[in-house]
């Protein structure tokens, strides 16, 4: 009895996600894609004027199915969206983009709206709710191009769900949902308690 195994070779592509991510050079797979300026689990709204009074929307991606290398801050300029069109193309609204880590969530703005808070559960790639993780400063004075402030981020308890600012005192408090607790940071960026 003569079996033949046939088999053939197939050329398989690597996955496009659009015209908004960033694709590595060489060979990749799902989860190695820049993220750009798509969206992927968009978490948290929060709306801001720039210094001419021009309206923005800044969205958080979180990233849920680790599709992307990491999720993102992104500023859409709110006088490029159509609403008439039923339908907007992120790619045609002039939006900007800045990477973080996957699962990035909460905004507060602070500092008369000079800073946005971001805060990133399971940070620096932990798999589980059980570690420290991070709020990332944004210098939003030109919410066109949020940009990372000097200190970058600071280091909170676990699993940071929520941020609220309390502009009379420029306190911001961090709702960690895992480790049972609330960070309080000055706007300043550091640990209060």
């Amino acid at each position: 009895l003569l079996v033949f195994l046939l088999s053939c070779i197939q050329d398989i592509s690597s996955p496009y996600l659009g015209e908004c991510a960033v694709y590595p050079k060489d060979r990749y797979d799902y989860g190695q894609i820049g993220i750009g300026d798509c969206i992927s689990g968009p978490t948290e709204l929060q709306f801001m004027t720039d210094e001419e009074g021009a309206w923005h929307l800044l969205l958080t991606n979180s990233n849920p199915y680790l599709s992307f290398d990491g999720g993102s801050l992104m500023s859409i300029p709110y006088a490029n969206i159509d609403f008439d069109s039923g339908k907007n193309i992120i790619t045609d609204l002039g939006v900007s983009a800045f990477p973080l880590p996957s699962f990035a969530g909460p905004i507060s703005l602070a500092r008369d709206n000079e800073l946005a808070l971001v805060g990133v559960r399971y940070s620096n790639d932990y798999r589980t709710r059980e570690a420290s993780d991070d709020v990332y400063l944004f210098d939003v004075q030109n919410p066109s191009e949020p940009q990372l402030t000097p200190q970058e981020k600071i280091t909170v308890e676990f699993d940071p769900v929520d941020i609220v600012t309390d502009s009379r005192t420029g306190l911001s408090f961090v709702a960690n949902r895992t480790s049972h607790d609330i960070s309080v940071l000055d706007t300043n960026g550091e640990t209060v308690s």
